[in-house]
């Protein structure tokens, strides 16, 4: 924070403020931003940003730095966008507000996550068996759901898979 403290000095439209918030008080701070931004990157490319499944969990759609795994999680124009450098951010951030509060596409990838009664079609993984795998037809039908919706979807089928070897 030392550290931007000194680089905003020369900003005239941006803030950046820090602080400590309670565990009560973290989903209503998400719930009332109409955007996040996630910063994760991963060393493994196996780990995913815990702060966008809050995020998702609070009805809050984000742009998301890429990286080798995150298509598992934020699935670009359909609950988030996703982006390479702060170029593409910024053009995505200006699209995202610049007719705010009526704003077409945020309002798309909004609505994506509070559609929780859809399952979303089984991501790609060369582990399932195929009738559970992802193809660009189930894909384009994509939408958010629940942990447990998602775990029954995925990982059940591979252990009943097992159990039944």
């Amino acid at each position: 924070m030392t550290e931007i403290s000194k680089l905003q000095e020369s900003w005239k439209w941006v803030r950046c403020i820090s602080l400590w918030l309670e565990a009560e008080d973290y989903p209503v701070l998400l719930g009332s931003a109409d955007l996040g931004v996630s910063l994760h990157s991963s060393s493994s490319a196996l780990d995913l940003p815990m702060k966008v499944v809050d995020m998702f969990g609070c009805g809050l759609p984000v742009c998301a730095l890429d990286f080798t795994c995150l298509s598992e999680l934020v699935k670009n124009g359909k609950n988030g966008l996703v982006f390479n450098n702060s170029s593409q951010l910024a053009i995505q951030l200006e699209k995202l507000f610049l007719s705010f509060p009526d704003a077409p596409q945020l309002a798309s990838l909004t609505s994506s996550l509070n559609n929780l009664s859809h399952r979303p079609s089984t991501p790609s993984n060369p582990h399932l068996p195929k009738q559970y795998r992802s193809t660009p037809e189930k894909e384009e039908n994509w939408t958010w759901s629940t942990w447990e919706e998602n775990w029954g979807r995925v990982v059940r089928p591979l252990i009943l898979s097992d159990v039944n070897l």
